[in-house]
């Protein structure tokens, strides 16, 4: 039988309170838990604040919130298992760290959107693939990542709306395009990232799907997704059963208009708008007929085929026990009886959004969703014209009110619904009231303390938990476990077992015998002449040596930007920030520029009021004043040419300027943008733990 491989990366939310019920603030809240994390688990560091454990599995700080990947599995149930078990763990360290920081709470959160900063984040999926580059997938994935939301979506409020909006999966408001090579603005339902992390594949990076709570959801989409995936290696030609003009706008269209409330349903019954279940059901039919020939699937194939088919059965004749198995169902359920308990019905809902949304979408200054109350209102001068639109609908303006306080309360259950240990789902399932599970409690437990056995997942964990006790020696990553002098190839995905270590490649050699200035100019060059693979290898081995360690980062970081990898990106400007303290003044300014750049690049909007840029233009300063630029220039050119087409006018003017300050400290050019000259110098602090990176 033939084999998939395939991993998850959830994003975890992490929020505490002190003993006076004060919230913590994120940042040393998130760290405190790694460092719980670094006591408590057997481990090998991946570098600063990543680590791999014993089961295989990482455990990460990116981007300022917790993430948990899964090791490589060959079974959609070994992925859910593993998704759980890491679930289990970060929720253990979060009480072990409540108990030794003195806090009253600390709870971990799987949820996909944050309703108050409008920002998502969600689950990404990892498929091993043949095909090369990974684009030629597109054409043949995009329907399926479109429609599966019918039954992997989380439910919850549509967040751009000013109204309630129902919505298979908020995060589908955050996609913008059909394909992109983005992860944090410009989100696409197709991503192009390919970082293989094995040797002779490549790698589907899937971001668009939710974090889901029920097993079944989760089963189902990673499984139907790699059988899908597996099939289009084999040459099977799924975009010839597809015409989508706009894939985005239907993906937008599904999640919104897929359930619209119990009032709705004469109408979708004779027009069944979107076409979710009929593409779903191509995709099965297709996946179905290659399920008895050999070697084509995996042998657990056909009980995926049979739940997906059962699933759309269930959706096609509105089952209502459906809300005991999937997220959205059993959200929408709740919703409902919320709702109604408030005074409220669907249609009413329905109504107060409709007008809410016309008002809002007449005010151009407006972007994203905003609370309409009776004080925005009186500031747009349109209270007359709410009064008539909701007159129109037979609803009152008195009642807006009441309208937002609902608003309110169904997005804070939305929040509640995914906490990890006391949530609403935990708790319903707790009580035995759910029909989600795919995994059993063994498998779990399993989970927790072993790596699967059929993956390259089960060398590195069984590594791990050897020589976790030396681990000041050694650092573990997907590929390798490497230290000073020797390493161990984990490039094979699906080689159990590795026991030949093999002397540390000559890079780190050379790093051992020549000046390391000499080195670091090297990789320069490299870098200079677009030989980023180089370049990256020599300071890596700069970085095991312990040579600079702030602007080594600072160097690799340049080097993942333009190599599109912006989330190592970030991990090696918040280690930089964190060492800060024992690198020159230039470094910092550097660390900071770029630090902007990649909050430039991560704005949807292009407003650098609305993002962190003031908060780092305010340090910049501070540096400037206090420990100047540089005396060479940093060569940063082409790094911005690489996003000029990504950014507005004025972004890609003001980092020009900014680099420029960084190179030979000449800040004048900065003056002429009344982002800088507002902005107050900010205190920077002595030390790296005095201030959040």
């Amino acid at each position: 039988m033939s084999t998939c491989l395939l991993g998850l990366e959830a994003e975890l939310a992490v929020a505490a309170l002190s003993r006076e019920g004060k919230p913590v603030p994120a940042e040393p809240c998130v760290r405190a838990l790694y460092r719980t994390a670094s006591r408590q688990l057997t481990h090998l560091e991946s570098g600063h604040c990543d680590m791999f454990l014993a089961n295989g599995a990482r455990f990460y700080v990116d981007g300022g919130h917790p993430e948990y990947a899964t090791p490589e599995c060959s079974h959609p149930t070994t992925a859910v298992a593993h998704l759980r078990a890491g679930e289990r763990l970060v929720a253990e360290m979060a009480e072990a760290m409540r108990k030794e920081e003195g806090l009253d709470s600390v709870s971990i959160f799987r949820n996909n959107v944050d309703y108050g900063s409008l920002s998502t984040w969600g689950i990404h999926e990892s498929y091993c693939a043949r095909l090369s580059p990974t684009t030629r997938y597109a054409p043949h994935l995009i329907p399926h990542l479109t429609s599966r939301i019918i039954y992997s979506g989380s439910g919850g409020i549509d967040p751009h709306s000013a109204g309630i909006r129902f919505s298979l999966s908020p995060r589908t408001a955050f996609l913008h395009h059909a394909v992109s090579e983005s992860s944090t603005s410009d989100r696409a339902i197709f991503h192009t990232k390919n970082e293989p992390l094995s040797g002779g594949y490549s790698r589907v990076h899937v971001i668009c799907g939710d974090n889901s709570c029920s097993e079944l959801a989760t089963y189902l989409k990673v499984g139907t997704t790699a059988l899908i995936i597996k099939l289009i290696d084999e040459g099977v030609n799924f975009a010839a059963h597809f015409t989508i003009a706009n894939p985005v706008n239907l993906i937008h269209q599904i999640a919104t208009s897929f359930y619209r409330g119990p009032e709705d349903r004469p109408a979708r019954r004779k027009h069944r708008a979107p076409t979710a279940i009929d593409i779903q059901r191509t995709y099965l039919g297709v996946v179905e007929e290659y399920c008895g020939k050999d070697g084509v699937l995996p042998a657990w194939a056909p009980q995926v085929c049979a739940q997906w088919r059962d699933v759309l059965d269930r959706l096609e004749r509105e089952d209502p026990t459906l809300a005991l198995s999937l997220d959205w169902n059993l959200k929408n359920q709740l919703f409902t009886q919320h709702i109604t308990r408030r005074g409220f019905s669907w249609q009413t809902v329905s109504s107060f959004s409709d007008a809410l949304d016309a008002l809002t979408r007449k005010l151009k200054d407006q972007s994203g969703r905003t609370t309409v109350d009776v004080e925005f209102l009186r500031r747009h001068q349109k209270q007359d014209e709410a009064k008539t639109l909701l007159a129109d609908r037979g609803l009152a303006l008195s009642d807006l009110k009441r309208f937002n306080s609902l608003r309110d309360e169904l997005c804070e259950m939305d929040v509640r619904f995914g906490e990890v240990t006391s949530g609403i789902f935990a708790d319903l399932d707790r009580q035995g009231v759910l029909r989600h599970r795919v995994t059993q409690d063994a498998d779990l437990d399993r989970a927790v303390r072993e790596p699967p056995a059929d993956t390259r997942a089960h060398a590195r964990g069984r590594w791990v938990q050897r020589l976790a006790s030396n681990g000041d020696h050694y650092l573990c990553n997907w590929n390798q476990i490497r230290s000073a002098t020797e390493i161990l190839d984990l490039s094979d995905p699906f080689a159990t077992e590795r026991d030949q270590w093999h002397q540390t490649p000559s890079t780190l050699d050379l790093v051992d015998r020549v000046d390391h200035v000499a080195i670091r100019q090297l990789a320069f060059e490299h870098y200079r002449d677009g030989r980023f693979v180089e370049a990256e290898e020599l300071l890596n081995g700069l970085l095991a040596s312990g040579f600079e360690p702030a602007d080594i980062r600072c160097h690799l970081a340049r080097v993942c930007l333009i190599t599109d990898r912006l989330e190592e990106a970030r991990a090696n400007l918040y280690s930089a920030w964190e060492g800060r303290s024992s690198a020159q003044g230039y470094v910092w300014a550097r660390i900071l520029c770029l630090k902007v750049m990649l909050a430039c690049v991560a704005s949807d909007s292009g407003d650098m009021m609305s993002t962190e840029i003031p908060r780092l233009l305010g340090q910049l300063k501070a540096v400037f004043a206090s420990r100047g630029g540089a005396t060479l220039e940093w060569t940063m050119q082409p790094v911005l040419n690489h996003f000029a087409s990504l950014l507005t006018a004025e972004q890609n003017a003001l980092l020009a300027a900014l680099i420029k300050g960084a190179s030979a400290g000449d800040y004048q050019a900065l003056e002429a943008f009344d982002i800088w000259r507002r902005q107050k110098a900010l205190p920077l602090g002595a030390a790296p733990s005095a201030e959040v990176a």
